[in-house]
């Protein structure tokens, strides 16, 4: 079985196969991301299991996980009425898969931040002797 740090890696990077940026690379790489690497990856790696234990071991916000469940709904869906590199990169409903993929990054990138800076906080607090918020001596 991956690892989490791999599964986050593997999530993570079905997500940027969706980047807007891509659209600007050659028909040919945006083929094989869209056609070839998108629908096993979006099957496997936002697959409700693989969400599950991202949240568990809070690689991903729980907030997030509906709306990862109906982005992989979308795309599977999407994928069998794209025909060609033209569809995916004109089709509104696309676009629309695109934006909820780049909101659902932004939600993990606030939530890794958030979490990174209580983290340092608690560090430095602690080495510093502070054992909570009240301890910082505000009049007291």
């Amino acid at each position: 079985m991956i690892t989490v740090e791999e599964s986050y890696e593997l999530f993570s990077d079905t997500l940027s196969y969706l980047d807007k940026n891509r659209l600007e690379g050659s028909d040919e790489d945006l083929e094989y991301f869209i056609f070839e690497e998108l629908p096993g990856d979006a099957v496997s790696f936002l697959h409700g299991w693989t969400v599950d234990r991202l949240i568990e071991a809070k690689k991903i916000p729980t907030d997030v996980r509906n709306d990862v469940l109906n982005l992989r709904t979308q795309i599977l869906e999407q994928l069998e009425k794209t025909r060609s590199i033209e569809d995916y990169r004109n089709d509104l409903n696309w676009e629309l898969i695109r934006d909820q993929a780049e909101e659902i990054k932004e939600k993990i990138k606030k939530k890794r931040h958030h979490n990174k800076t209580y983290s340092l906080w608690r560090v430095n607090g602690c080495q510093r002797g502070f054992r909570s918020v009240a301890s910082f001596g505000f009049g007291g």
